[in-house]
């Protein structure tokens, strides 16, 4: 455990934060020998150090400060360190009880004023907190009470000045300066005490009744027609923001619907207005008499608190179609409808016999992979780009382990020892390491492997380095596709997304041996039931094989670099159209389509239960729900380097 922190703590960020790392580290032995050793000058240049290290990590937000705090060494707990350590250096140094005692008992003293601090800025925050956030564009929400972090910075600074007049006291052998500075640190952390309890004494709660009031008013306003929901964990966000632009584009005016304030605050910029509503309650207050769409990303517990609503017709759209047990989940009973890219999603509900009904699984296609290109990036001349994007450990390990702690190191390196060189874009998947240690720890180990690999300069040629794709800045999946001419990753929902460019890729099967016949040219078609990965799994019946210590990229890598090699040209074609269907056109025009569709079934649902005439129905196939739209178009139509 301490290994993993030390590891954690000096590793990442520039060679600065790293250098201000190892000073933060080694600061308290410093002033502990140098209290030991009554050297006051010694001490104050420890102090000084450790002191500009602390203040430039917490302005560059450097990683090292959050080991810190894991650990239980945050800000507070390295003051009061630092605070006993004068204390010692003031006994050793000879000065008066009557300074030793001030030092110890404000030493005591301002970890209480923390403490009292932090409980009224909970106060505060609870005041200021609103049962509903409106984002209206995409200006960020701002934290009710984000400055009071900055308070009770303030008052562990408080100590400063009396650890300068402590360390000169020691020094000069003169009380004054210790007297001097202790008054200054209880006057600066009794003001900054006085200025929270006056904001608390002003305070006052936010009345439920008047923001509810107020939120409905601006519903009805703007008379959404869809709600796109989610609830989930902030790092989960990112299953969302892959439907903001889709939603932008519908014809019909819709809303975002959230239920946890982390998600909102890292919601990815859109036009859509946004609601956070985080209690049930509230949520059940909402006036949604306009809103006939309800379309959710996910399948958790509390989508209950929108699917309670009548007057809706609910559509499960998911975050990504794959061969996961996920995307056939029994919850998906609930809804209305089910939608998926295409006929692969039908049969997938219908292979697993989990109570879905055919009729309620709607093929519309993908609309965010509108924007994924078939050519390959920079040219015919360019380097090799291999996008290496392994899924995340999941809710329990599968059969084999999790890929990335199984297969990571070994696929990165085998990729770095190609000749001609490739250039690696590894991008985990946003959830990595969240359940697993093993995967955090296998995700920094690739992404160290990566960073020692690249060129030793300041600014690396982009076009040639390798890129650790992470962080809320980063180029999103679909702009990866495009800056790659072929992928690896396993079983998850980016295969059949890649499978859109029509580029080579690669699935590693970490349950296979090291049997050399895992690496038979087999299609689904006539592959033995469970021989090998293609057999198994439908998105990878049109890719390459790859092992867990990375035997197989080889030929992945020669498929790009040598087309007629691409043995698997014509096998991506057809799966690509059973994914996504067989019509051409824009896939937004389909989803469209199926939004439009659904509103007017909820139309004329609740024209019924008010005893009003309704329009007649849309036609469509009997027994399934109309699908007169077009699908993904396949990109055949397009010029493929690879094909």
């Amino acid at each position: 455990m301490i290994t993993s922190l030390l590891t954690s703590f000096l590793r990442g960020g520039s060679l600065a934060q790293r250098a201000a790392a190892v000073t933060l580290l080694a600061g308290p032995p410093a002033l502990l020998a140098a209290a030991l050793a009554a050297r006051p000058v010694g001490f104050g240049c420890a102090l000084v150090l450790v002191c500009l290290a602390e203040r430039f990590l917490e302005q560059v937000r450097g990683r090292q400060l959050a080991v810190l705090r894991k650990a239980r060494l945050g800000l507070g707990v390295r003051a009061l360190l630092r605070h006993l350590l004068a204390v010692l250096l003031a006994v050793r140094a000879g000065c008066p009880t009557s300074v030793v005692v001030s030092a110890a008992t404000l030493s005591a003293a301002l970890p209480a004023a923390q403490s009292a601090h932090e409980v009224m800025a909970r106060v505060l925050r609870e005041r200021a907190r609103t049962p509903v956030v409106v984002r209206d564009g995409e200006d960020r929400v701002p934290d009710p009470g984000a400055d009071l972090g900055g308070a009770c910075r303030r008052i562990d600074r408080a100590g400063l000045p009396a650890l300068a007049g402590l360390t000169l006291a020691a020094s000069t052998g003169t009380a004054l300066p210790a007297y001097a500075g202790i008054a200054l640190s209880a006057l600066e952390a009794a003001l900054c005490l006085a200025r929270t309890a006056r904001r608390v004494a002003r305070s006052s709660p936010a009345c439920r009744t008047t923001a509810m009031e107020d939120t409905n008013r601006w519903l009805a306003a703007r008379a959404p027609t869809v709600v796109l929901y989610f609830s989930g964990s902030k790092r989960s966000g990112y299953q969302v923001d892959m439907w903001l632009r889709a939603v932008e584009r519908l014809d019909e005016p819709a809303v975002v619907l959230l239920r946890e304030r982390a998600v909102l605050e890292r919601l990815a910029p859109t036009s859509l207005p946004v609601l956070c509503v985080p209690a049930a309650v509230d949520v059940m207050a909402l006036d949604l008499s306009s809103v006939r769409v309800g379309l959710y990303v996910s399948n958790v517990g509390r989508n209950i608190h929108l699917l309670r609503v009548p007057t809706l017709k609910h559509a499960f759209v998911g975050h990504g179609d794959s061969d996961k047990a996920a995307s056939s989940n029994p919850y998906a009973k609930v809804y209305d409808e089910v939608w998926v890219a295409g006929p692969a999603g039908r049969e997938r509900y219908r292979s697993a016999d989990v109570g879905v009904e055919d009729h309620r699984v709607v093929e519309i296609g993908r609309p965010q992979l509108a924007g994924v290109r078939c050519d390959a990036p920079g040219g015919p001349d360019a380097l090799t780009t291999v996008l290496y994007a392994p899924t995340w450990e999941g809710w329990a390990d599968g059969p084999g382990g999790i890929p990335l702690v199984v297969a990571g190191e070994a696929v990165v390196r085998r990729l770095l020892a190609m000749e001609p060189p490739v250039r690696v874009l590894y991008r985990p998947h946003p959830l990595t390491g969240t359940r697993s240690k093993r995967a955090a720890e296998a995700h920094r180990r690739v992404a160290a492997l990566l960073a020692a690999s690249d060129p030793d300069t300041a600014e690396p040629d982009r076009r040639s380095a390798h890129r650790v794709v992470t962080g809320p800045d980063a180029p999103d999946l679909y702009a990866c596709f495009n800056e790659a001419h072929a992928l690896v990753s396993d079983i998850s929902s980016v295969v059949p997304d890649f499978l859109a460019s029509g580029k080579p890729y690669a699935v590693v099967d970490v349950t296979a041996g090291v049997d050399a016949t895992t690496f038979a040219d087999v299609t689904a078609a006539d592959a033995a039931p469970a021989d090998t990965l293609r057999a198994r799994h439908v998105t990878a019946s049109a890719g390459y094989s790859v092992l867990p210590d990375g035997r197989g990229l080889e030929e992945l890598v020669a498929a790009v670099r040598d087309p007629g090699a691409d043995r698997l040209a014509g096998a991506r074609r057809r799966l690509r159209t059973h994914l996504f269907g067989t019509a051409g056109g824009d896939p937004q025009d389909r989803f469209g389509a199926a939004v439009r569709r659904l509103a007017e079934q909820a139309e004329r649902r609740n024209r019924r239960q008010e005893g009003r005439p309704s329009p007649a129905p849309a036609p469509g196939p009997a027994g399934h729900a109309p699908s007169d739209c077009t699908p993904l178009p396949g990109p055949d139509h397009r010029t493929s380097p690879t094909s």
